[in-house]
């Protein structure tokens, strides 16, 4: 079977040596790879098309720069395989990837296949499954019951990349354009809205590289706090799941505890004074007072004893002390 492998591209001609290797070293061989130029300005655009016309497999788009949910959309436009799957120009493949993710989707007859990835942090790997149960069939009812809580609960199966799709199911579906995080949470939410068989894998062939202190560098541009909000508040056609508002408060919360973590480091970009004002928007706003209030006991139980602490000042919106924490624990941990 045809699958077809959709890569977003910008300005990532360092990257694409890797990329076109992890590709041709793939086990299952019958794939089409999307390249979507979104508008790079540097050598992307010809070496792809240098690449392209020596391997029949690569296909090129280009289009001027709309970002990378624009980019994937026109890649599912135009995708031809019988499955589509999703990568990120600067990660890497397991060369079985295909081969397992195409081989569950046979064997169990689903339209989708979740599997699990391994995240490089600081020069470490780590493997992360999906909480979902393994190597099961999942109907209509049980995506219902296990899937869409998982989706709202945390952004843990958000990616796109570790994951197959039946292009029969998704070809109508499209990523959020002009949504600059959490696009692939959309997306998601959408394709198991309307999936009638999944199937969960431990397998972890996709390798996520994940460059340390990003988000930090990435803080003056996009609001987290603001994206976080908004996909709190924002419909998910799930409202009438049981303990939809506290599976819903759970994934803000964890969001909040990010941004404090985020907009306390030191180098982040933003004065000492910055630091202290969004500080104390994010401890008053409205929606972080009604999360507390709805979240169970369980989740602040689940949580270490620093972050006890943290949502204990959060609550009672002591800002000082609140700042204080968070500041020695950068210090404790040498983060900058």
């Amino acid at each position: 079977m045809l699958v077809s492998i959709l890569i977003p591209v910008y300005n990532a001609a360092s990257h694409l040596a890797s990329c076109w290797a992890t590709l041709e070293a793939q086990t299952h061989t019958d794939f089409e790879a999307v390249f979507v130029n979104d508008g790079s300005t540097d050598a992307t655009e010809q070496m792809l098309q240098n690449k392209a016309a020596s391997e029949p497999r690569f296909r090129v788009i280009s289009q001027s720069n709309q970002g990378v949910s624009a980019a994937r959309n026109a890649g599912i436009a135009l995708a031809q395989g019988d499955y589509i799957a999703f990568m990120d120009v600067d990660d890497t493949l397991a060369p079985d990837f295909l081969e397992q993710l195409l081989s569950a989707a046979k064997n169990y007859d689903c339209e989708v296949v979740f599997s699990g990835f391994q995240r490089e942090l600081q020069g470490q790997w780590y493997a992360e499954v999906p909480p979902l149960p393994l190597h099961k069939k999942l109907d209509t009812a049980q995506i219902r019951q296990e899937v869409w809580p998982a989706y709202l609960r945390s952004n843990q199966l958000n990616s796109v990349c570790n994951k197959l799709f039946a292009r029969a199911l998704v070809q109508s579906i499209r990523f959020p354009v002009g949504q600059a995080l959490g696009e692939d949470g959309v997306f998601g939410r959408q394709v198991v809205s309307q999936a009638q068989s999944l199937v969960v894998l431990d397998y972890c062939g996709y390798f996520y590289r994940e460059v340390a202190g990003s988000a930090t560098r990435n803080l003056l541009k996009h609001d987290y706090f603001q994206a976080a909000l908004h996909d709190y508040e924002s419909p998910t056609g799930w409202e009438s799941l049981p303990n939809y508002k506290a599976l819903q408060s759970e994934k803000f919360l964890r969001q909040v505890l990010m941004c404090l973590g985020l907009y306390t480091k030191k180098a982040n970009g933003l004065s000492l004074w910055a630091q202290w004002r969004t500080l104390r928007k994010l401890v008053h706003h409205a929606a972080v007072k009604q999360a507390l209030g709805e979240v169970p006991e369980s989740f602040v139980a689940s949580q270490s004893r620093f972050y006890q602490t943290v949502l204990s000042l959060l609550k009672k919106k002591q800002v000082g002390l609140l700042f204080l924490a968070l500041r020695y624990s950068h210090y404790k941990n040498k983060t900058k």
